[in-house]
């Protein structure tokens, strides 16, 4: 699956527009509506969204602008992380969406709200250590990671 992101982010880099970093001399690729799917067994694992995301070649990292990432369980969506921003390493998958991270779980109608959001795709688990906000309908909870 690693090659399969890394070749989806490469060929959809070669129609985009190149321009150079003059800060560090690094190749960067900009793409406009990035749209990926992991699936495993068949079945859709996530789908990640992003306005924008800037594919930095040298680091093997994309940078990405309000990504979206829905979680999919038989078949059928189970949440919805949004952010401002986030990061995704090219070749492992990890993730960290930071900026107004917020996490809505539609089975039980909880939203976590936090500033950042880390994903591994080995454990298939979002962590934080930053402060965290819970919203359900019977009540709220504040705590940390």
């Amino acid at each position: 699956m690693t090659r399969v992101l890394a070749a989806a982010l490469l060929l959809a880099a070669a129609g985009c527009r190149t321009k150079r970093e003059e800060r560090l001399g690094e190749r960067v690729q900009v793409m406009e509506g990035l749209t990926l799917t992991q699936t495993v067994n068949g079945a859709k694992s996530w789908s990640l969204r992003a306005k924008t995301a800037e594919l930095r070649e040298d680091a093997k990292t994309a940078l990405l602008t309000a990504p979206a990432m829905e979680f999919y369980e038989k078949g059928k969506a189970v949440s919805l992380v949004t952010a401002k921003k986030g990061e995704i390493g090219v070749e492992s998958h990890e993730m960290l969406l930071s900026s107004s991270v917020v996490l809505d779980s539609f089975s039980d109608k909880s939203r976590l709200t936090t500033e950042s959001l880390n994903y591994s795709p080995k454990t298939a688990m979002l962590t934080t250590t930053d402060e965290v906000l819970v919203k359900r309908p019977e009540g709220e909870l504040r705590g940390r990671g």
